[in-house]
């Protein structure tokens, strides 16, 4: 497909996109091969475009790993990190495109299982052979995709690779669950400093081995059915700020995209062509946690700067801590790890180089980084809605017409819940209109 094929197509689908309003997702941010390759997986396997589009920045993520660093500020780098989970009703098709995009990855480990099952033999039979030859050190294996886990064997498993490795779970609120038959906090803190890229030290319990990792990379991706996210607040990940840190793929229009009978793929090379763009990002050298730092370019600090900056003055202008979303401190680091994807992507398609983070990164990231916030509020909305459940809109049955901070803190305490969820459900409420600002402290309900 030559480029003038490649822009005709974009537009075509863009268009039909954007007239049957089937995503809201920024496609024109990706690299122009991305967009054509993710719309071909749209068109051939009739995928959502948010799932695609947002596995494939979490794939490349994980290709990434902790080889390059991002310089931020002062002393402050990051590497690319994200925590993701595709929301959606049963049937929507978040399962194959979140396979289909990592399967490069996945390929991968099954060839690095069987390169460590053929040393562990050799290894096995010097040990059981002539005592005098002392064997090699004893193999390991490096797997970069872990679901059944531990606590305990996630560290393990990431000692093992140190450039990084992915939590990729199908219906993650199973392994919330799981977790708990061992030591959920331990997970729970694993993640919250995983993604703050901590290092960690531990002694493995009767063994003498110390683990050191300097860097820690711990991507997560997963699913999950709309139905299932409030067990995520009933557990308290709005508490601790694990919710904070993670970017919700709701789709714009949640019905299952129809099979076209009359469809003829004009060409079904897209799976090769991601393939090679992840292998590419792959062979990004990284030998025993020496990342390569890199700088954003002078505009694109300075478009970053003003971004972070305006927010920061409609944050000081806001005089109700309640109405102070706490996802908002996060989303300069968020910004940043996208713009250190995007920049590796367009690099690895062959469109830019990989000497800074550019200022078309910077605004890329910034758009897809709105989106996922519009889609979180846009998924709350609809999660308020489902009877039974314990949300924002419990907080607002329970309080008169007109009521003040110190009533709902009161109502959430009867509910249950602490100070910082109270604070956050009522911040929810009032981006959503649902209740208006009287006063310092002081609401009215807007909606009936």
């Amino acid at each position: 497909m030559n480029e003038f094929q490649s822009e005709e197509l974009i537009a075509s689908i863009r268009a039909e996109a954007h007239q049957n309003g089937k995503s809201g997702f920024p496609i024109k941010a990706l690299p122009l091969k991305l967009q054509t390759i993710a719309l071909d997986y749209v068109k051939h396997e009739n995928f959502l475009l948010e799932y695609v589009a947002s596995c494939m920045l979490s794939c490349a993520s994980t290709a990434l790993g902790g080889a390059i660093r991002l310089h931020i500020k002062g002393s402050w780098t990051t590497n690319a990190v994200l925590y993701m989970i595709l929301v959606g009703r049963p049937g929507l098709g978040k399962t194959p495109p979140l396979d289909a995009i990592f399967k490069p990855i996945a390929d991968k480990d099954t060839a690095s299982l069987l390169e460590y099952e053929r040393k562990k033999r050799e290894y096995d039979a010097i040990a059981k052979g002539d005592k005098s030859e002392k064997p090699d050190d004893k193999p390991s294996p490096e797997k970069i995709l872990v679901s059944d886990f531990t606590p305990e064997a996630l560290i393990a498993a990431h000692a093992n690779r140190l450039r990084g490795i992915t939590i990729k779970v199908d219906e993650i609120m199973g392994m919330f669950v799981t977790v708990n038959r061992y030591n959920s906090s331990k997970l729970i803190e694993d993640l919250l400093s995983s993604w703050s890229g901590c290092s960690i030290d531990v002694i493995r319990k009767g063994d003498e081995l110390l683990i050191h990792i300097e860097n820690q990379c711990i991507n997560l991706i997963g699913t999950t059915q709309t139905g299932r996210i409030p067990e995520l607040f009933g557990k308290g990940y709005e508490d601790n700020g694990l919710l904070d840190r993670i970017l919700f793929v709701y789709p714009n229009n949640p019905k299952i995209p129809h099979w076209d009978e009359n469809y003829t793929p004009t060409s079904r090379s897209h799976p090769d062509e991601w393939r090679s763009i992840v292998n590419r990002i792959m062979g990004i050298s990284y030998t025993d946690g020496d990342s390569v730092s890199l700088e954003f370019s002078p505009e694109a600090k300075s478009r970053l700067y003003q971004w972070w900056n305006g927010i920061i003055d409609e944050v000081s202008s806001i005089d109700d801590d309640a109405a102070v979303d706490s996802r908002i401190a996060k989303r300069v680091t968020i910004v940043s790890r996208i713009a250190l994807i995007i920049q590796t992507l367009k690099w690895a398609c062959g469109e830019a180089s990989l000497d800074c983070v550019d200022l078309g990164s910077v605004e890329s990231a910034i758009a897809i980084s709105e989106y996922y916030e519009e889609s979180f509020q846009r998924m709350m909305r609809t999660v308020n809605c489902i009877p039974g459940k314990l949300s924002a809109g419990s907080l607002l049955e329970s309080l008169p017409e007109e009521f003040t901070t110190t009533d709902a803190l009161r109502s959430g305490k009867e509910l249950g819940k602490s100070e910082r969820t109270v604070f956050n459900w009522l911040n929810q409420l009032v981006s959503r209109k649902l209740i208006g600002k009287i006063d310092q402290g002081s609401y009215r309900k807007l909606q009936k």
